[in-house]
């Protein structure tokens, strides 16, 4: 409260908290239309459990608040109930114990740190730019600065955890998950339950009722018409730990099989032949530099004579992270992933300019999109744009397709694909499929 008025003495300040939090509109002071000092406190005055009446926390914490018309200062209270043990924060309660839950009434702030809040409105500006124009988290903050002539204030930090804090509670609410299936006990449990939900979504397709499906959407094919594409714009790395040549997994690997293979990158490219070649000072990170055809190869040749049975089971397979294991739970649908491959195998050249890096890199991910615009199905993409990759992603997403349509209507469904022909050429795709009519048909 010395925030709001620096004279008041601190009994009385926690007194007016105390008081205050329990009136219904306190909260409201977040989402008003002014530049003075926000408060951040719980929705609610009483336990959901017991309905003890709370009681503050700790002392009021000061903050910082970013909306979209600009930064101010705030205020944020937490409070606790004496018989539950449960604590009540601005976006969620419970204890690290017993887990977390959201409140049932959405919050207008996101929670990107103990000490910055940013408005909900701000944040889907932020998405909006994200999605049409390729706005990074970095582009998003140094704008946000400068256009509010701030030094510091929104920072890339702060506006990848509200995103990722805010997007993950957009979710969780839309599956009714309002307890995060139980899963949130401290801050890194938010990566648990995002590879949770990806498990769970990997192996569906988003949904589109029929109520949804305007006039507009059916001219366009919606409903019969489908186009699969890799985007290559949104790739990542993977199985790779920053400054370090392979990630834990495989450390741990190698450190038991191959002791004497150094796991540092500068290390592991000099076992390779390839640093001593290469006029690269120690600040630079190794793993960002490009490498010619033959230094490329030199690493490759490395890496696969590490490769054995042993190895082949470390880490999550390419089928698994896709989350297409599932059509393989039969012995006979196993026979799929060995049939996977060209009769005449031909040289890809989905890698064409792709530059020679250390760091292994996914060629961004797979979509299946409606003839109307909307997505029905995505998955990552690792190395190539394979055929086996394609068909697999696209056998996962006609099995849910086809389930609610009659199996004479079957030849009315379209689906588009630039590399079809590959695909088409794999020898999985040149006979029936292991599975009984009329699946084994589709």
């Amino acid at each position: 409260m010395k925030l709001i008025h620096p004279g008041i003495r601190e009994e009385d300040g926690d007194v007016l908290i105390s008081c205050i939090s329990r009136l219904s509109n306190f909260s409201l002071a977040a989402s008003e239309d002014h530049h003075g000092v926000k408060v951040f406190c719980p929705p609610i005055s009483r336990c959901v459990t017991c309905n003890a009446v709370l009681v503050p926390h700790n002392r009021p914490v000061k903050v910082d608040f970013f909306g979209i018309r600009g930064p101010s200062e705030g205020i944020k209270v937490s409070l606790k109930c004496n018989h539950c043990g449960f604590f009540y924060s601005y976006s969620k309660y419970g204890n690290p114990q017993a887990g977390w839950s959201l409140y049932e009434t959405p919050r207008v702030a996101i929670e990107a740190s103990d000490v910055c809040f940013v408005e909900l409105s701000l944040l889907r500006w932020q998405i909006s730019l994200s999605c049409h124009y390729w706005v990074s988290f970095s582009g998003f903050s140094v704008t946000f600065n400068e256009v509010r002539d701030i030094v510091g204030g929104l920072s890339e930090k702060s506006v990848a955890n509200a995103f990722w804090n805010g997007e993950l509670e957009a979710e969780l609410r839309e599956r009714g998950e309002l307890k995060m299936f139980g899963m949130f006990h401290v801050d890194s449990d938010r990566e648990v339950i995002m590879a949770h939900i990806d498990q769970s979504r990997a192996k569906v397709n988003y949904s589109h009722p029929p109520d949804d499906c305007t006039v507009d959407c059916k001219a366009r094919g919606c409903g019969k018409l489908w186009i699969g594409d890799g985007q290559w714009k949104l790739m990542f790395a993977h199985c790779m730990m920053k400054r370090k040549a392979f990630c834990k997994e495989h450390l741990t690997f190698l450190a038991d099989k191959y002791p004497s293979v150094p796991t540092d990158i500068r290390g592991f490219l000099k076992h390779c032949g390839v640093l001593q070649s290469i006029d690269c000072p120690e600040s630079v990170d190794a793993s960002s530099m490009l490498f010619t055809g033959d230094e490329h190869r030199k690493v490759e040749f490395v890496v696969n004579s590490l490769s054995d049975s042993d190895s082949m089971s470390v880490g999550q397979s390419t089928a698994v992270s896709q989350g297409n294991m599932h059509i393989f739970s039969t012995e006979r649908s196993s026979s799929l992933l060995e049939g996977c491959e060209e009769e005449a195998p031909t040289s890809c050249n989905k890698e064409t300019g792709e530059k020679k890096r250390l760091q292994k890199w996914s060629r961004g991910h797979f979509f299946i999109v409606r003839g109307s615009g909307i997505i029905d199905k995505w998955n990552p993409l690792f190395r190539p744009e394979s055929p086996s990759q394609a068909f697999l992603i696209m056998l996962n997403w006609l099995l849910v397709i086809v389930k609610d349509i009659e199996p004479s209507n079957w030849g009315q469904l379209y689906l588009a694909y630039d590399n079809k022909c590959h695909v088409d050429g794999m020898k999985v795709a040149k006979k029936p499929l292991p599975w009984s009519k009329p699946y084994s048909h589709m």
